[in-house]
């Protein structure tokens, strides 16, 4: 980090600050008038004040005259506290360099402090506010009188010890503006003891608004003007070239990268020079800006190191200290900056006014100059903004580069600039990277394990994972991609499969795909077959099994080649299913399958019945009607179909899921397991004349599903039998 320090060493002077503050000392040293005298260093906040004193006192203090006093007014909130500790620090400084009578002039400086402070209450009229202890102090202890004689012996004595007072106040600036007035008030009281030099050190703006309440008219030109009454020497500190505060800046910049072991290539540090010169360097006005901006990527570099484009973060850093309300604003509309509004079908011009109109509110804090160089750098961090702000435009296709390159503009990265982390619906590039480089040596089971914690226990990063193994999937080793298929199938269940309109969408069916291409990558034959059979005797839930074989059996040996040959051959095909209908047949023999799995129900009993025989799952399934007719009705449930809402009925939502009508396709499906006699004999032991029906019928309020069901397979099959299609 780059502490906000003043700086006390000559040597560290990196804006040459100490010729200035030398030849102030000089002056100082040289000064032969012993009257009192108030110096006015004149700066805004950051550029240095502090560094000048620090300088200045370094150069008195070869000087055996002078005697420095610090007093810092940050302690002391109640103005007689402030009067009277101002007296006791002079006392004190007073106290350790006089060689004889310390203690009569210490005595007599805490004297003056004590009639000072009470008389500084005294209103316009001349009364003084406070208790009734202070008019009594006043009246037992001191006078003006007194006061006066207390002033004239501190002054003979400095006289005669031939020493003069130089009194340093800093950070007036930071006070509030009753503190300010306080202590202009304390200069001004004291300011006739002799031998005694005041060095202020202030933002004049600052503070000629904060007085210009009380000793003006109120408005900043009659608060300059009491204060040319105070400041006899006012000295503007010379503004420090921009050629230093830059190569101050760079240095930053550079010192950064190396705290966090990062090295730009050469492109990247041409891009970084550019955007800088012709975006912040407007802004970059005095040093403690510089050394904010080193500190704030000092910080956020090692947070987001590999997980973002390090240009960038070094920009949008910048925005967040040269430019806080724009960075605010960024933060608060991002569709506006990566012109997803863009996207929603909305009139361009429209969105045209809408996006220009809170840029222009965002940077109305700014020159006309700063707007001009803060847009130019939204242009160059937001690229689809150029088409806004000016001729240039970009579509939504451009997403695909800027995620590949972690750019801010990026839809998927542009959270991480601003959370300093990775969202919970996203995914750590490093931690992808150090898992894919463990798969050749990760046992199976951690290597699962390992895919959990990635996508955060079932988050919304699963989709994300597997869409980032796609993309590299071509760079996997054979024994990568052995690895990880094998340990993909053994969490199956893991992967959601939400009941949705296109089924193979979904996770749990994108990570058969994501498998198939893994097999893919296996170039030896042999061992590409012992794979997939491991993967299908191993795959878990065993519904996983068949959507795995679905997507081998669909895959080709070369998916760039329209003729390429299928990765198996169908005596290979023919071995992978017997493995599955072997699982299958075991795990119907505990109970029944349509029980123990209602939601794989059909695509098991299906599987079973195309690779083996419809015989046999009618076999199986009549042990269980004729044992209990209302098993049929647990098997028949399982077949009736799901449909999504379109959004043209209530509730108005589409994609909302509900029970629909038996179809013919779903009276084909069940009958190519089934024999249908044996489950419409099954379904009438239940529901008896109510099949009867001679209509297709709709659900009523005296109707289970179930027995609209059963009632719409009846009809159905008598449909087909009447028209000679069964």
């Amino acid at each position: 980090m780059f502490p906000d320090n003043p700086v006390l060493d000559p040597a560290l002077d990196k804006f040459n600050r100490f010729p200035f503050s030398q030849r102030i000392a000089e002056v100082i040293v040289s000064r032969r008038d012993s009257s009192s005298i108030a110096i006015g260093i004149y700066g805004a906040w950051g550029e240095g004040k502090t560094t000048i004193f620090n300088f200045i006192e370094k150069t008195l203090e070869n000087n055996s005259n002078i005697i420095c006093v610090r007093f810092n007014p940050w302690f002391f909130r109640d103005e007689e506290k402030l009067l009277l500790s101002f007296f006791k620090t002079l006392a004190d400084a007073l106290d350790r360099k006089l060689t004889t009578r310390a203690q009569d002039i210490g005595g007599w400086l805490a004297k003056c402090g004590e009639i000072i402070a009470p008389l500084s209450l005294a209103d316009p009229t001349g009364s003084i506010r406070g208790s009734g202890q202070i008019f009594e102090k006043l009246g037992n202890l001191f006078s003006q009188v007194e006061l006066e004689e207390n002033k004239k012996r501190i002054e003979k004595i400095l006289e005669e010890e031939n020493k003069r007072l130089v009194i340093f106040i800093d950070d007036i600036d930071r006070l509030d503006k009753s503190e300010i007035q306080s202590i202009f008030k304390l200069v001004k009281l004291s300011a006739g003891f002799k031998n005694t030099i005041y060095l202020l050190a202030f933002d004049e703006e600052k503070v000629a608004s904060a007085i210009s309440e009380k000793y003006g008219s109120g408005d900043l030109e009659a608060g300059r003007s009491f204060l040319e009454k105070i400041i006899q020497v006012p000295l503007t500190l010379p503004q420090v070239s921009f050629g230093s505060l830059q190569k101050f800046c760079f240095e930053c910049v550079d010192e950064a990268l190396k705290n966090a072991d990062l090295e730009l290539v050469e492109e990247d540090v041409r891009r970084f020079v550019k955007c800088f010169s012709e975006g912040l360097a407007i802004q970059l006005k005095t040093p403690r800006v510089a050394q904010r901006y080193g500190n704030t990527i000092t910080f956020s570099m090692p947070l987001l190191k590999g997980e973002v484009n390090i240009v960038d973060l070094l920009l949008i850093e910048g925005v967040k200290v040269f430019y806080p309300k724009l960075y605010n604003s960024i933060k608060e509309k991002p569709s506006y900056f990566l012109g997803e509004v863009l996207d929603q079908g909305a009139n361009f011009e429209d969105v045209k006014k809408i996006i220009t109109g809170f840029i222009e509110q965002s940077t109305s804090d700014l020159s006309q100059e700063a707007q001009f160089y803060a847009k130019n750098l939204l242009k160059e961090l937001f690229p689809r903004l150029t088409g806004i702000l000016g001729n240039i435009h970009h579509g939504s296709d451009w997403q695909v580069r800027w995620t590949q390159q972690k750019r801010i503009a990026s839809t998927r990265y542009f959270k991480r600039y601003f959370a300093y982390s990775i969202p919970d619906d996203d995914i750590s590039d490093q931690n992808l990277i150090l898992f894919l480089n463990c798969l050749e040596q990760g046992s199976i089971s951690d290597i699962s394990n390992e895919i959990k914690k990635i996508t955060n226990y079932q988050g919304s990063s699963v989709d994300l994972f597997i869409t980032e193994i796609f993309k590299k999937i071509d760079n996997l080793s054979f024994p990568a991609a052995h690895n990880l298929a094998l340990a993909l199938a053994q969490i199956g269940d893991y992967f959601p499969r939400p009941e949705t309109l296109f089924s193979f969408e979904s996770p749990f069916s994108r990570v058969g795909i994501l498998i198939s291409h893994l097999i893919q990558r296996v170039d030896v034959l042999n061992k590409r077959l012992k794979l997939a059979k491991e993967i299908l005797q191993t795959a878990k839930p065993i519904c996983f099994a068949t959507e795995c074989f679905k997507w081998i059996r669909a895959t080709k040996q070369n998916d760039e080649k329209e003729d390429s040959e299928d990765l198996f051959s169908e005596s290979d095909i023919k071995i992978f299913a017997e493995v599955i209908v072997s699982r299958i047949r075991e795990v119907a023999q505990a109970e029944a399958i349509y029980l123990i799995l209602p939601e794989s129900v059909r695509e098991l009993l299906s599987f079973w019945a195309h690779c083996s025989s419809k015989k046999e799952t009618t076999s199986y399934l009549r042990k269980f009607f004729e044992e209990d007719p209302n098993s049929a009705v647990d098997f028949l449930r399982c077949y009736i179909p799901t449909v999504w809402s379109m959004g043209m009925e209530p509730p108005y939502r589409v994609g909302l899921p509900s029970k629909s009508a038996l179809q013919r396709s779903t009276y084909d499906a069940i009958i190519s397991v089934v024999d249908s006699e044996l489950l419409i004999e099954s379904l009438r032991k239940v529901y008896d004349e109510k099949l009867n029906s001679p209509e297709f019928g709709r659900l009523n309020d005296n109707q289970t599903v179930e027995e609209l069901a059963a009632c719409q397979f009846v009809y159905i099959h008598n449909k087909v039998v009447a028209d000679g299609a069964g």
